[in-house]
């Protein structure tokens, strides 16, 4: 991915001309092993690719002539991440549709998993039956199993 990136930087998705050819191959023995056929990009890494290009010239117009443009790029990469971060959160996996987000306002409430206390001012998931644990904790443990850890509760299964 790293190589796809650096080819995009250096002309556009064409290799430049201080690009090696051994590290063209690599490349497409990356995505295409098989000898003889030739390099094709597939849909989802030709919209990766416009992406990089897209995200590349951003952080180039916006580190200007002369500017720092990694660091730009870092900026653009951040901006970009948070942005998907926004949308993503958005979408429901059947393991969230049975917890709330409540933030933990009381000292010495403990999580029902690990067992460890949270910590006043973080956040937490409830579940139906009232109980709350932490994000990460719950959900490993719904993955596994589909009840409460204290109470037994049984989380509804969700079916499309």
């Amino acid at each position: 991915m790293a190589e796809l990136l650096e080819s995009l930087e250096n002309g556009g998705g064409k290799l430049s001309a201080t690009s090696s050819w051994r590290s063209r191959s690599r490349l497409e023995r990356k995505h295409h092993p098989q000898p003889g056929v030739p390099w094709k990009l597939g849909p989802e890494e030709v919209l990766f690719a416009a992406l990089s290009a897209r995200t590349v010239e951003l952080a180039r117009l916006r580190a200007g002539p002369g500017g720092d443009y990694r660091g730009a790029l870092m900026a653009v990469e951040l901006k970009i991440a948070v942005e998907l971060g926004k949308l993503l959160e958005k979408t429901s996996d059947p393991i969230f549709e049975g917890l709330s987000k409540v933030a933990i306002e009381e000292a010495g409430l403990v999580c029902g998993v690990c067992h460890e206390e949270m910590e006043v001012g973080s956040h937490g998931r409830m579940m139906e039956c009232k109980n709350t644990f932490r994000l990460h904790c719950i959900v490993k443990w719904l993955e596994r199993k589909m009840t409460c850890p204290l109470c037994r509760y049984n989380m509804p299964i969700i079916i499309d």
